[in-house]
């Protein structure tokens, strides 16, 4: 197997930058929608 191991994209804020240097994405929106539909009051910090 020659599996690629991706990079985070710590300190990359433009998606074509993270597209096309092949770091590793992941989906949230299913998760805000959640959030979001749940009606309940949520606190979200970054670091």
């Amino acid at each position: 197997m020659n599996e690629e191991i991706k990079k985070f994209p710590i300190g990359v804020q433009d998606f074509s930058d993270i597209i096309r240097d092949n770091y590793l994405y992941i989906d949230k929106t299913e998760y805000v929608y959640k959030l979001v539909h749940n009606g309940k009051p949520y606190f979200l910090s970054r670091p």
